[in-house]
């Protein structure tokens, strides 16, 4: 009976788990009798942390069976330019890196199969419209980052239960679409709550003649034919504006080109179970800021909508 070589052994392996660089798999590092110079081709889970990696591996952007990736505590700054080799990954772990931006081409290529993506503790100031493609995804979580504006449809993240956004100090009123959550779990920071309990319009362009884009859209929508549009009848990226316009209370298409948008407050219970904030006297889990309640930007159609909607600034 033939007995498996210690390599044959290693290239079968499901789980690794590095946490000291010299155990990073590269030539110099190992005898030549075990050929470890390449990831196992089995792996499903892989933890990479705290030794300083400072570029992603393209080996392991090859390893198509992974499921979890979790690359957290090293100095990541640049993405690699897709992530089309791992069709199988559920769970990315990239928190306290030093990555600055999320690219659009990148989210394409794990978005029909991601449950979890945490970018907590990177520099990011924006997150791209295509996280909303991620449908898949159960947990988000952005604390601790450079965040001052949401624009993510996150309605259409039907399976989304968890949503960290504490330690994002410039983020302040949250999108539309936030109203429509319903959340586990919530951390937010203190700004984006409010105790007042009025209304505020902070932009009005209901007088501004529509674009000729917003008109044509807002009829291709009327005629409810969005599911059968794509990439080869439609520009992705008009698409993708099409897919992030926002409706009315009333009910009708907001043009964005011709609207007002104004903020209304949500009670947090509203929209998730387990409510945290990084201000004490606003913490809801310890009984407390029930006066306490999200702000949410919300667009009107028309200035009657307005009018009709003013006294009931709270939801």
């Amino acid at each position: 009976m033939n007995h498996a070589s210690i390599g044959q052994i290693y290239n079968l392996k499901e789980k690794i788990i590095i946490n000291d660089k010299k155990d990073y798999p590269i030539r110099e590092n190992f005898p030549k009798c075990i050929p470890r110079q390449n990831f196992p081709s089995s792996l499903k889970e892989l933890r990479v942390n705290g030794i300083n990696l400072k570029k992603f591996d393209n080996r392991v952007l090859k390893l198509s069976r992974l499921v979890m990736l979790d690359l957290a505590d090293n100095n990541l700054k640049l993405w690699p330019e897709s992530f089309s080799g791992l069709e199988n990954l559920k769970e990315l772990y990239l928190s306290n890196n030093k990555l600055t931006k999320v690219p659009a081409s990148l989210l394409l290529t794990v978005s029909k199969s991601l449950n979890l993506l945490d970018l907590s503790g990177n520099q990011l100031s924006i997150l791209p419209d295509i996280i909303s493609n991620m449908t898949s995804l159960v947990t988000l979580k952005l604390k601790n980052n450079q965040l001052k504006r949401l624009s993510v449809p996150f309605s259409v993240l039907k399976n989304l239960d968890t949503l960290e956004l504490i330690g994002n100090p410039e983020l302040g009123a949250m999108p539309q679409s936030f109203q429509r959550l319903q959340l586990n779990h919530l951390s937010i920071g203190s700004k984006c709550l409010t105790t007042d309990m009025s209304g505020l319009i902070v932009e009005d362009r209901s007088s501004n003649f529509p674009l000729l884009t917003d008109l044509c859209l807002a009829s291709l929508n009327k005629s409810g034919c969005r599911s059968k549009l794509d990439e080869t009848c439609l520009p992705a990226r008009l698409l993708r504006y099409w897919d992030t316009m926002e409706f009315c209370p009333c009910g009708a298409l907001c043009l964005g080109s011709s609207l007002v948008r104004a903020l209304i407050k949500i009670d947090p219970k509203r929209i998730a179970q387990n409510f945290t904030t990084d201000s004490h006297w606003l913490d809801w889990s310890a009984g407390m800021g029930s006066k306490a309640f999200l702000c949410c930007e919300t667009v009107f159609c028309a200035k009657k909508c307005v009018d009709l909607y003013k006294n009931h600034w709270l939801l």
